[in-house]
């Protein structure tokens, strides 16, 4: 019985193999890590990003999950992207892509403060500069170099019914990372991949700051060199299967983690999952 269900088995998989169209097939790469974009009038949606292709060169999009923090931060954290490729066909491609992610903080610390007055945000701006070169039918390399800029702004008016003090200022930090995935093409439907990220460099931790209490108003500019390993960074081999609509990628690796969206690693090296599953059409 065991002999007869892997040969049934074996038999579904190759009839789903021979009739796909999986990201593997030039013009269909898949998008993420890479300088490739969707198709004209292309949708992709899935748990990590939804996007449209608006021209062959050109898609739009936005990240899912943010949307949804609102039970957790008492707001959404808004986020987009612009990703432009090149206008010439053939085995290199080179993209640009900007995008922005903004939590309005405000609800939340003025349940923190307990003051309707206090008001807070987060603006996050990375900007990815992508290069990709189909060697052969069978293997695809790609080089990410991205910039993010992060802002962190609030304050708290004077007249907080518990304290008499006024307090506010904003916090800037810019990091700086290549990628490198390289993709091994198994079959049509079927990649494996191995991927690597490397931080450049972040800069120092920028603080602004006010303080202001009746008639005494006191103004600071603080700095901090982030605390992190000499080296930091991680890889990650994974997995890809790619059907007529469906799309799964997973994989793990060791090292940090990067914060999605944020693009700001962790300290700790431990294990790194990766995963997405997305539709298509």
């Amino acid at each position: 019985m065991r002999v007869r269900a892997g040969v049934v088995l074996a038999g579904v998989l190759l009839l789903v193999t021979s009739s796909a169209h999986a990201d593997q097939v030039p013009g269909q790469e898949r998008i993420d890590f890479t300088a490739y974009t969707l198709r004209r009038n292309e949708f992709a949606i899935g748990v990590g990003s939804a996007a449209f292709g608006v021209l062959d060169q050109v898609t739009i999009g936005t990240y899912v999950l943010p949307w949804f923090a609102f039970p957790l931060l008492k707001a959404p954290i808004a986020t987009g992207y612009l990703k432009v490729r090149d206008w010439f066909s053939g085995p290199v491609a080179i993209s640009l892509r900007g995008s922005f992610a903004y939590l309005d903080a405000t609800n939340l610390s003025s349940k923190i403060w307990e003051d309707a007055d206090t008001r807070a945000g987060l603006f996050v701006i990375p900007v990815e500069l992508s290069g990709s070169w189909r060697i052969s039918r069978v293997v695809s390399q790609s080089l990410q170099l991205s910039w993010v800029h992060a802002y962190v702004n609030g304050d708290m008016p004077p007249k907080n019914r518990n304290v008499d003090i006024g307090l506010g200022g904003a916090s800037t930090a810019t990091t700086g990372s290549l990628s490198a995935m390289t993709e091994f093409r198994v079959s049509r439907v079927v990649a494996l991949s191995l991927r690597g990220t490397l931080m450049l460099g972040m800069s120092d931790i920028v603080v602004r700051a006010d303080f202001e209490r009746r008639d005494t108003r006191v103004n600071a500019n603080l700095g901090a060199e982030p605390n992190y390993p000499r080296v930091v960074g991680n890889i990650i081999p994974g997995v890809a299967f790619s059907w007529s609509h469906v799309n799964l990628h997973f994989g793990v690796g060791f090292g940090s983690n990067w914060l999605p969206i944020v693009g700001v690693p962790t300290r700790q090296v431990t294990v790194v999952p990766d995963a997405d599953f997305y539709f298509r059409f």
